[in-house]
Parts: structure tokens; sequence; C-alpha cells
């Protein structure tokens, strides 16, 4: 299990080295994208050096131009802002005006990426974003990072989120769970688009340890509803020296190792070590 596992996560390195080597353009990127305050703008009107600068968005999403006063930038794409101005400097400023609008610095839209990924921090937000592209950003999963990730999400106009959350300390409503695995095996729907504001939690792959008289002993990965009965068997079933009705979970409690006898039909907890003993009749 870990050993495919392992393979999985060398695809999706690989996948995301693709992405790295091959982004898409600065004018792809822009197309799509829209603009917000506190974004910085460079806007070149062709033939009037004047009247070209670059500009920041204010906080009420309008900025302020020659000739023409303020114009509300927020909402628009650069193409959209492009439109807007020639059509307010043609009425009686200048004839036929080429304008051409470039998002210089990207501060009004942004993701946080947190958790078991090489470089986690904050993101600008600057076109369409799938989760693979979101993750690839900040260097990819570590070797032991799960496939299972988390997105908190807060709902619209929810602005007790200032900053990256993590999903035990969000509203359960407001997290969506994303499976990697699914992703790269090409189930488009789960490499969701991810949105301004979003928190991507890359967390802990979950594993359990099996020791004593089973046949493989050692560290596999928990799987969802996996019973002692179904770690057992990962681990290769009981020894022909195994006590099979003395089998016992050490599991971690309010920081103090616990020791448990539970039936084989119990739940595992990531972290648990399931014993095996040795049957001396």
């Amino acid at each position: 299990m870990l050993k495919n596992s392992f393979f999985i996560r060398i695809f999706f390195l690989f996948f995301i080295l693709c992405i790295a080597l091959f982004p898409p353009s600065l004018a792809v990127a822009q197309k799509d994208y829209v603009i917000g305050p506190e974004d910085e703008l460079a806007i070149t009107v062709w033939d009037h050096p004047d009247l070209s600068r670059k500009l920041r968005v204010n906080l009420e999403g309008k900025i302020s131009f020659p000739l023409i006063g303020e114009v509300h930038a927020a909402g628009l794409t650069p193409i959209e802002l492009e439109n807007k101005l020639k059509d307010l400097l043609s009425n009686g400023y200048i004839v036929e005006p080429q304008i051409n609008v470039i998002v210089t610095e990207y501060r009004s839209q942004k993701i946080f990426i947190i958790g078991e990924v090489n470089a986690p921090g904050s993101y600008p937000l600057t076109k369409r974003t799938s989760i693979v592209e979101a993750i690839s950003m900040a260097g990819g999963v570590k070797s032991d990072a799960d496939l299972e990730i988390m997105i908190v999400r807060p709902k619209s106009g929810n602005t007790k989120y200032e900053g990256a959350i993590s999903p035990d300390k969000a509203d359960p409503s407001d997290v969506i769970k994303v499976r990697l695995r699914d992703v790269l095996d090409g189930e488009k729907a789960q490499n969701i688009e991810v949105q301004n504001m979003d928190t991507i939690f890359v967390p802990k792959i979950k594993v359990i340890y099996v020791t004593g008289e089973v046949k493989r002993p050692g560290q596999y990965t928990m799987i969802k509803n996996m019973t002692i009965l179904n770690a057992i068997s990962t681990a290769g079933g009981f020894t022909d020296k195994a006590a099979r009705k003395k089998v016992r979970v050490v599991r971690e409690k309010d920081g103090k190792k616990v020791e448990l006898t539970l039936s084989m039909d119990s739940l595992v907890e990531p972290g648990d070590t399931i014993v095996v003993p040795e049957s001396f009749w």
C-alpha cells in the first residue's frame, strides 16, 4: 500500500514539473483575471506617453485617470477596462485611442496553501487555477503528504476568516474534500477551480503500525473505515504463533500513550499501534 502511494506521489510530482516547465503565458493568465482593490495596473495609451502610467486601484475599486477622472475598475478584466477607457477617451478627447492594460501587481485575490507542501504561504490568484496548479505553486506535496486534501472556502460575505484557516477551526460547511488520487486517475470533476481566499490544507498521510506476530509488521497507510482486523490483514495476517485473542492497541490520548483492548471490528485511528503478542500455548 505504501508502495502504491509512493508511485502516485512520483506521478504527481512529474505532473507538477510539467506545469512549471510549460506555464501559461502572461497574456493568457491575464485574460480572465478580475481586477480588484489594491491591484497595480500599467496603462499605456499609444502615441500619448503623457497619459501612460501605473496606477493603484483604490479600496473603492476605482482609478483616477487623466482627462476622464475616476473610473471604476474593480470587477473588470484588463480587456474590459481597456474597452471602457477607449469609450471614455473617445468621447471628445482622443480619436480612436489604442489602450493596453496590464496587471503588474496582484493584491486583490489570493489563496493560502498550508500543511505538507514544500513552500506553504499565500499566493496571488492571477488566473483561473485548478487545485493541482495551485499546489504546484507551493512546490508540490511532501513525501509524507496525504492525497486527500481539504479546501476551506468561506461563504460569500463571510469576513471572519482574514487569512489562512485550518479545517479544524473552520465551519464544517465551509470545508471541501478533494482526493488527489482521483484527479490523477482522470476524474476532472475532482480537479476543482480554486477561488479567492480559499485555504488549501494538505495534511500528513494517516498511518498506523502493526507489530508482533503478523507476517509483514511495519507502517501502513490508514484507509477510510479501516478496522483492526483490516489492518492485520494488510500486514499479511496472523502468524501461526499469534495470540489472536490478546491483540491490543496502543493509542495516544491527551498526550499520553494508553493501551486498549478492543474488538477486531473496532475502527483504528491515525497513529495507532496494533500489537499482536505471541501465544505461548
